[in-house]
């Protein structure tokens, strides 16, 4: 028994690590009481992680420029925090400025850690980083050297080697083959993995997320069999004032929402259709933004008179616009005055839709309930300029999600093709073996399974008196063999001592 024991102990210690995405192996023997930030613990409340488990968070639990920060209903819908897990961030203690938590603070402000805080926190055994796509930040290590716990990092921008991370000088990443963009369903496959490594009974929301994926792909269909198309963009300039308005356009490889919505089908237009040098004055396409002055991206107006009777024949030909929070900010303060300087007929249709970009709670339940939004957006939505023809792209190839060798060039979206789309979404989790039955169906299964058990329990109990009978007459016999060979060659020596005598 012991040696069964000692040659499964390997095994157990193996099943119980964890490998984060920084190469880093973790190896829990207890519950964990956990540090991490505020977005990241709600992430792992929704995957069914006790509070009791959560020890402290930093930073700013809201979306940026979210207007739940302040006291109003979210643009960013459930991909922003809800009430009820603010109320769960609040009852537990923050090394940020606490007045991140109401939003009265700025969110740089809501960045900066109290040391003081950190080394005063009692019980902490793991801290959890969950990297956006800004890069790493200092503080998770920093805050693991004063607290002498281990950091699990998980990735939320690239799955692929080191060098691809984004840091302060590179936002975006780097250009490489072996660098290959993150989903949403990824990121949020690996905090599942964590959180069962972890130990939590995950009550994760799969079967919302299934039934939201399929009513969103008939939408996204839909749009596609009208010739709809969606363009990610930020539309702002800091002095808002007329010509000085600009687009900044976006791939769906940049973040990992985005990059969900293509890989379910969404038709998304590519940037790359700007060859003046200012729009280049980010950096190389695919890894960087384009940036489209608005004199470019309205063609037909002259420049300094953009106005909406010249604006219809547009750069792209965008007919729903997923819009970064600053601008759409602008927009929702004063819509005229932003549309009399920007007269995109997508803004003037109010076919647009404030879009996630950055940090933002990684959960099913989530981003259910954001698909749920965007399918009746799509439903209404209509197409406005004329048709072009989509691109044959397999969008969830590796070819498609690195950074060196893009498949679609600017203005080109993928045709709606089920069989490169990502399939995971829309699967709906094995349903319970008990549901549908009734609590006497039910008891009868547990009685029947204590009996079959009782039964198996008899026939193993017989089996192994049997074998300890078997072994025990196998004893006596070889005993009784024994005791008989004795007696005869006993006799035998004094036959011959006879014989030897009688000589």
């Amino acid at each position: 028994m012991k040696f069964g024991l000692l040659f499964l102990a390997p095994l157990l210690v193996t099943a119980n690590q964890f490998l984060d995405d920084r190469g880093r192996a973790h190896v829990l023997r207890d519950e964990p009481r956990v540090f991490c930030s505020a977005t990241t613990a709600i992430s792992l409340v929704h995957l069914g992680m006790p509070t009791d488990w959560l020890v402290a968070t930093w930073g700013s639990p809201f979306n940026r420029f979210s207007n739940l920060a302040k006291g109003e209903k979210s643009e960013y819908f459930t991909m922003d925090i809800q009430p009820d897990d603010l109320a769960i961030l609040q009852s537990k203690p923050s090394v940020s400025n606490p007045d991140c938590l109401d939003g009265t603070q700025p969110e740089n402000l809501c960045d900066e850690m109290d040391e003081a805080k950190v080394k005063a926190l009692q019980g902490v055994t793991l801290i959890i980083d969950v990297v956006e796509n800004i890069g790493s930040d200092p503080f998770p290590l920093n805050a693991s050297v004063a607290l002498n716990v281990p950091v699990v990092t998980i990735d939320s921008s690239f799955d692929g080697a080191l060098n691809c991370l984004p840091d302060a000088v590179n936002y975006l990443g780097t250009v490489d083959q072996n660098c290959y963009k993150r989903s949403y369903l990824d990121v949020v496959n690996r905090i599942y993995d964590m959180a069962e490594w972890m130990g939590i009974d995950t009550r994760h929301d799969r079967d919302l997320l299934c039934k939201a994926t399929q009513r969103f792909q008939q939408a996204a269909k839909q749009a596609h069999d009208k010739g709809i198309r969606f363009l990610l963009a930020s539309i702002q300039n800091q002095e808002f004032e007329e010509g000085n308005m600009r687009m900044y356009v976006t791939n769906p490889l940049h973040f990992s929402t985005a990059r969900t919505m293509e890989e379910i089908g969404l038709p998304i237009l590519w940037p790359g259709l700007c060859q003046e040098e200012i729009c280049k004055s980010l950096g190389e396409l695919p890894a960087a933004y384009e940036l489209v002055p608005a004199k470019f991206y309205f063609p037909d107006c002259p420049d300094g008179q953009i106005e909406a009777s010249c604006g219809k024949n547009t750069l792209y030909k965008a007919d729903f616009l997923l819009l970064e929070g600053f601008g759409y900010q602008q927009l929702e303060d004063d819509p005229e005055a932003f549309t009399n300087l920007f007269p995109d007929p997508a803004l003037l249709a109010g076919q647009y839709i404030a879009f996630p970009f950055d940090a933002h709670v990684f959960s099913h339940r989530s981003l259910a309930g954001w698909l749920e939004v965007l399918t009746e957006r799509i439903q209404k939505a209509k197409r406005i300029h004329e048709a072009t023809p989509c691109s044959e792209a397999h969008v969830t190839s590796l070819p498609h999600l690195n950074y060196k060798d893009a498949e679609l060039g600017g203005g080109e979206y993928a045709c709606w093709n089920p069989q490169y789309h990502n399939s995971e979404y829309a699967t709906c989790p094995p349903e319970e073996v008990t549901e549908g039955l009734s609590n006497g169906a039910v008891a009868g299964v547990a009685v029947g399974a204590i009996f079959v058990g009782a039964f198996l329990m008899f026939v193993l109990m017989r089996f192994v008196l049997n074998y300890r009978t078997g072994i025990d007459k196998k004893f006596q016999e070889a005993e009784e063999e024994e005791k008989e060979l004795e007696s005869n060659t006993s006799q035998a020596s004094h036959v011959n001592d006879a014989a030897w005598r009688s000589e």
